[in-house]
């Protein structure tokens, strides 16, 4: 289940006209959200709120045998729609399966501002910190808009038990609907790495394509302990040709680890979603079969199962609404041993207004 400040991003990114489809690292979306889904540790209450159309704030408390908390602040240039717990659509809080949106190379209205006869782009911004005590780790992150294309995403992290103190990463990120490319640097082992999408058979005069392959890549190298990471990936979206129903395959590849992924994701019906992934390596010879699903029983009530079977691990989570609060509670366990060995297990309860 996301977070309250989770959901304001998005909806930042949405009124702004961010297309997330095209981002490298959200490539395995669907088949993320149905296997690996989190499932939530102890007992958490959050309490959030959307003071101005522009500004929230979020405080969290949670027992994990030791008391912790946060306070979050959010501000933002754009008008955001005023969110409630009570009224919020549940699928937009517990991300599934993952239909991707259509793509069109034209400018939304609210991009283009005429001043003095000259038109100039939006460049819409957003805000964000936490504090988490009592450990006082800050967390920020800064998002600016510089034209309907480009972006460029900051954050950080900064506390005394993270080594030299904390991290910056920077993200330069453009997208141009046919494709979209991103650089980043970290000062983690000062980590420089660039991304890149590129979606075929994409006509922008009929965004409504039901087929769609997309190929990528990423590579970085850290500065300072010298070593290099890369790996290439491919999504092909379509629909069944026997049900009509959306379904999404990839395949990813790290060549240096000798890692292969690959997974099938399709939304069986109207309110459930199947997803299975194989995971290989080419040196070791292990592999790994993993699959989840998740069903809806009501709009307000959705069931999660995912079991890795070499690992011999499974999840269980459901996520729902009593009354004006969300609540998301799961269990996460090992089966390997006689006795099941239970790694998560809890609850987290959310109320926004």
């Amino acid at each position: 289940m996301l977070t309250f400040m989770e959901h304001i991003l998005f909806s930042f990114y949405d009124a702004s006209g961010w297309h997330r489809d095209n981002l490298y690292a959200l490539l395995t979306h669907s088949s993320q959200n149905l296997i690996d889904f989190r499932v939530p540790q102890g007992v958490a209450m959050n309490v959030s709120a959307l003071s101005t159309p522009t500004s929230a704030s979020s405080y969290t408390l949670t027992n994990l045998g030791h008391i912790q908390g946060s306070v979050a602040y959010l501000s933002t240039s754009l008008s955001l729609p005023q969110p409630h717990s009570g009224t919020m659509d549940l699928h937009t809080i517990v991300p599934g399966y993952h239909k991707l949106d259509p793509i069109n190379s034209q400018d939304r209205i609210y991009d283009t501002i005429w001043q003095g006869g000259k038109a100039s782009h939006r460049q819409d911004s957003l805000l964000f910190g936490r504090l988490a005590l009592p450990t006082n780790t800050l967390e920020a992150m800064y998002v600016r808009r510089f034209n309907p294309t480009t972006q460029l995403l900051v954050t950080c992290v900064s506390g005394s038990h993270l080594k030299s103190g904390g991290a910056l990463t920077l993200y330069w990120q453009k997208d141009c609907r046919q494709y979209a490319h991103e650089l980043l640097y970290s000062t983690n082992e000062a980590l420089l790495g660039a991304r890149g999408l590129y979606n075929f058979g994409v006509d922008m005069s009929k965004p409504h394509t039901a087929s769609r392959l997309s190929v990528g890549g990423e590579f970085y190298y850290g500065i300072l302990n010298k070593s290099p990471g890369m790996s290439t990936a491919l999504r092909y979206v379509t629909q069944s040709a026997y049900t009509g129903s959306p379904l999404t395959m990839t395949l990813t590849c790290n060549p240096i680890m000798g890692e292969f992924s690959s997974t099938y994701s399709l939304r069986t019906g109207p309110s459930s979603s199947f997803s299975t992934k194989y995971d290989f390596n080419m040196y070791s010879y292990l592999s790994n079969l993993s699959m989840g699903a998740e069903v809806w029983k009501t709009p307000d009530s959705v069931f999660k199962l995912s079991s890795s079977l070499q690992d011999k691990t499974a999840r269980v989570l459901w996520g729902g609404r009593y009354k004006d609060i969300l609540v998301n509670t799961g269990v996460a366990f090992g089966y390997g041993g006689r006795v099941p060995d239970v790694t998560s297990i809890g609850v987290e309860l959310q109320y926004a207004c």
